[in-house]
């Protein structure tokens, strides 16, 4: 997985220069932050973040339909280590929702000739 997919299902796009910065930070030799005042080393796999990105925009949009203003910019929410505040459980089936959601969205639909 890489950055671009990382970015096709985040949910807000901006800055994606900084975003891409630090997905590529994480994903290869790890950043440090400080989250809640702790010094931590992030570091994900790529097909982690996809997938807690995937989860986040099912949260944010359609579970609790935030503002687009109100969602945090992707680099923003990869610096403060957002992806590590969910239930591993709860992460995997809400981002299998979404999943299943953007595949319906992708499918041709049938047009009514006549």
């Amino acid at each position: 997985m890489t950055f671009e997919e990382f970015w096709k299902v985040y949910p807000r796009k901006s800055c994606k220069a900084v975003a891409r910065a630090t997905f590529n930070e994480i994903t290869t030799k790890g950043k440090m932050t400080s989250t809640c005042g702790v010094k931590i080393l992030a570091r994900s796999t790529p097909e982690e973040l996809v997938e807690a990105a995937l989860a986040f925009r099912y949260k944010t949009n359609i579970v609790e339909e935030t503002e687009q203003r109100f969602i945090p910019l992707a680099g923003t929410w990869l610096n403060q280590a957002r992806y590590e505040d969910q239930d591993e459980d709860e992460r995997k089936e809400m981002a299998d929702k979404m999943r299943n959601l953007l595949q319906r969205m992708d499918k041709p639909r049938l047009s009514v000739v006549g």
